[in-house]
């Protein structure tokens, strides 16, 4: 393993930006969640419906708050240190625009909660700011795999004095040229949303003796959250194997380095085992009596996802 990505302090970093990127893709991609969940409300009339759309709703606002606020200073505070290359032209002078997309996400969603009882009565367009909360959601995704795979490898024919428009533009021609950059967006979105059916089930858990809805309530909502987890976390393994052999595939012999076993281990074995938990959680006639598994998933979850980036740092073909 290359000294860089070994040492404490690296470790240390990729350990607090794996936390606020587990937060990032639960809150961006619950809003997604909450409302489909409302629409199905709409659609089979069932009241659990709608308050599991509002406590989804409610975390992802907080979620996407956290990580706004600690990715914000854990950018001012170890990024000088680790990764001064955030702040350096071209990239430094992008970086504010990158907060537009972010700020704006976050109002839709918070309009999108506190709005809940005053839009009962207009159900589509208080279902249109959540979609717009969710499209917000998807661009500050996409936004953000562009700007890191900016960092990784550096856009050809592009100066230090380049100002924004030039860098964005810069961009655009290498996503039309690198298919692959789309792949990865998909993968993010599927992880994110298997994420935030994870963090739905905590959030279920710590909202049980707040929101008094009954134990009938709490057993659909349990079990409809672990289906959100499951079925997410299947397809972002099956996405993620595709990226895989595509960037072996595609990079020229020589230009990549297998990862640690470790990494695959942990990475591809922890969201099976978290499969196997929600698994059991949807057949069980009991779901409420599974709590150290819904909390333990989350932090499976999360090693898995530390695994991963790690991996796909050692196959991508440094410049």
């Amino acid at each position: 393993m290359p000294a860089e990505f070994s040492s404490f302090e690296a470790i240390g970093f990729n350990l607090v930006t794996c936390f606020l990127f587990f937060l990032l893709l639960a809150g961006l991609c619950g809003s997604i969640i909450a409302v489909v969940t409302e629409r199905l409300f709409a659609v089979r009339g069932k009241v659990f419906y709608d308050k599991c759309a509002q406590q989804i709703a409610r975390m992802t606002l907080w979620l996407v708050g956290i990580a706004f606020a600690l990715g914000v200073i854990a950018t001012l505070t170890l990024g000088f240190n680790l990764s001064p290359e955030l702040f350096e032209p071209p990239f430094g002078r992008a970086m504010p625009f990158l907060l537009v997309l972010p700020v704006l996400c976050f109002i839709l969603t918070f309009i999108y909660y506190r709005s809940w009882k005053a839009l009962r009565k207009a159900r589509m367009l208080h279902v249109l700011i959540g979609l717009a909360a969710g499209v917000l959601a998807l661009g500050t995704l996409f936004q953000l795999l562009l700007f890191v795979r900016g960092l990784l490898l550096p856009l050809p024919g592009l100066s230090a004095d380049a100002g924004v428009a030039e860098v964005g533009r810069a961009m655009i021609r290498d996503l039309a040229e690198e298919s692959s950059v789309w792949l990865s967006f998909i993968h993010s979105a599927a992880v994110g949303l298997g994420a935030a059916g994870a963090a739905s089930l905590a959030w279920l858990l710590l909202r049980r003796k707040r929101d008094v809805y009954g134990r009938d309530y709490y057993v659909f909502a349990v079990q409809y959250c672990a289906r959100w987890a499951f079925v997410s976390t299947i397809a972002g393994l099956i996405i993620s194997a595709v990226l895989i052999w595509r960037i072996l595939a595609g990079s020229p012999p020589g230009l990549t380095q297998t990862p640690p076993l470790v990494s695959f281990i942990v990475g591809y074995g922890f969201p099976l085992l978290c499969c196997v938990i929600w698994g059991v959680i949807l057949l069980s006639t009991a779901p409420l009596r599974h709590k150290p598994g819904m909390v333990g998933a989350c932090v499976l979850l999360l090693c898995a996802i530390y695994a991963q980036i790690t991996a796909f740092t050692f196959m991508l073909p440094m410049p």
